[in-house]
């Protein structure tokens, strides 16, 4: 660019600070809608989006403060409902649904301690009808090699068994199961563990994609490597994206996932060396799709997303994020709709497909495939006929679900023999119009399939 020829000092000096501040604007820039800033934080450096089963308005937001040794909960409007002290210094959060116990579902938060000799879990119940939480206990790991650093919890959509990753400081992964102890808390059991990248790099960021039951993990200083995350397979990675100048740049930190329908969506990383955050398509091989800024954020560390309608301030879903910019550290809570119309090509926005308390649908090619399960008519008003085949004795459950996730029918459970079989759900007309989900489990293997009650 060929600069003016300016005889005045001073307008020269302005004419190079509007052309620097030109320079650095960034090209996909996001608007700050709500700040999560309750007196007593230190580093809110990660969050967790939980979604309410009947009231989207009541989803909270979950910090872990490593500073204040503190969970804080928020509602939407960033306004602090609670704060829980912790008795260990907390790293990583994320959230899980229907999980199992003391004879009921529940929904928990997870996060990792800070430590090395004393490293734990910790873990929490969410009160959907007082918006508390309640604690499940604080169960201890051994085998790292430095602190532990990273979390990210997981349900298999192949056994529907919960999981627990940590990460340390010399990026050793472990892999949990995470259990109904019996005696009001959670154990875990040691699964796997494998060495993510080089040990020179701490990794902290991790997401799990629960419905392609897929492990994100980023090295800080090497780039996101994709692992198959079920307890039984190879600890090889399978995908590899490295570290990119402009598309992805050191240190990778937060990681989250988009879900939305046939297996699309994004998986979104933080380049907080460079204050700006990659998106990647979720499906195939991650293709790279572009980044995007938020106005006033830099540093960031943890962050998460959600894609369901909310309320007025976020109808296309949340985008949430950690804000270095200021100490106290803030998060940030962001429209989806603001960052997906900020690319010149939209965003996918899709509030519709995913619920996280179905999350049971594998994509990989399993024995069960769309062909064994037939249902019809749909959309139906009084009668519905459901087609299913077993191809080996195994034990079959069907069961509806509303679309919060809540089941309303149980149409079988009992074990079956090699065959084809059929079931006939009489009474929709009882359910109130609108979208209900058919869950069919044979054996290991699941699969959803959305029904319309007219």
């Amino acid at each position: 660019m060929n600069l003016p020829v300016v005889k005045d000092l001073k307008v020269l000096v302005l004419v190079l600070v509007s052309l620097f501040l030109f320079a650095v604007q960034p090209v996909n820039a996001a608007d700050v809608v709500f700040t999560c800033a309750a007196d007593g934080i230190g580093d809110q450096d990660d969050m967790c989006l939980w979604l309410h089963p009947e009231d989207p308005a009541k989803s909270l937001i979950i910090t872990a403060d490593k500073d204040a040794w503190k969970l804080f909960v928020y509602n939407l409007r960033g306004e602090e409902l609670g704060t829980y002290s912790l008795p260990h210094r907390p790293g990583n959060i994320d959230v899980v649904y229907n999980f199992s116990f003391n004879g009921r579902l529940i929904d928990l938060v997870g996060f990792n301690t800070r430590s090395v000799n004393n490293a734990r879990f910790g873990f929490y119940m969410i009160n959907e009808a007082t918006l508390e939480l309640d604690s499940l206990g604080f169960p201890q790991t051994d085998g790292w090699n430095d602190e532990l650093y990273g979390c990210a919890l997981y349900r298999s959509p192949v056994n529907q068994s919960f999981y627990a990753f940590g990460s340390d400081q010399s990026s050793r992964i472990q892999q949990y199961h995470f259990f109904d102890d019996g005696n009001g808390g959670i154990a875990v059991e040691l699964k796997r563990s494998w060495q993510n990248g080089s040990a020179f790099f701490p990794t902290e960021g991790m997401v799990a994609d629960h419905e392609n039951g897929l492990l994100y993990a980023a090295n800080e200083n090497e780039g996101i490597y994709v692992y198959d995350a079920e307890e039984d397979q190879p600890t090889d990675h399978i995908r590899f994206l490295g570290l990119d100048p402009g598309k992805l740049d050191d240190d990778v930190e937060g990681v989250a996932i988009y879900y939305a329908a046939n297996g699309s969506g994004y998986l979104i990383a933080s380049s907080q060396g460079e204050n700006y955050f990659s998106v990647f398509e979720r499906a195939g091989d991650n293709a790279f799709v572009g980044t995007f800024q938020i106005n006033g954020v830099r540093d960031t560390d943890g962050i998460d997303v959600l894609s369901s309608s909310l309320d007025e301030n976020f109808p296309a879903g949340i985008f949430a994020c950690h804000n270095d910019r200021l100490e106290p550290q803030h998060v940030e809570l962001v429209s989806w709709e603001d960052i997906s119309n900020d690319f010149e090509e939209n965003l996918i926005i899709d509030t519709t497909y995913w619920n996280p308390r179905l999350a049971t649908t594998a994509s990989k090619d399993f024995e069960f495939d769309q062909a064994q399960l037939e249902i019809y008519p749909n959309p139906a008003s009084s009668l519905i006929n459901i087609n299913f085949e077993v191809k080996r004795p195994a034990r079959v459950q069907c069961l509806i679900y509303d679309a919060n996730g809540r089941e309303i029918a149980r149409l079988n459970d009992q074990d079956h023999i090699a065959g084809k079989f059929h079931l006939r759900w009489e009474s929709p007309s009882a359910v109130p119009q609108g979208l209900v989900y058919c869950k069919v489990l044979i054996g290991e293997q699941t699969i959803v399939r959305k029904v319309i009650i007219i």
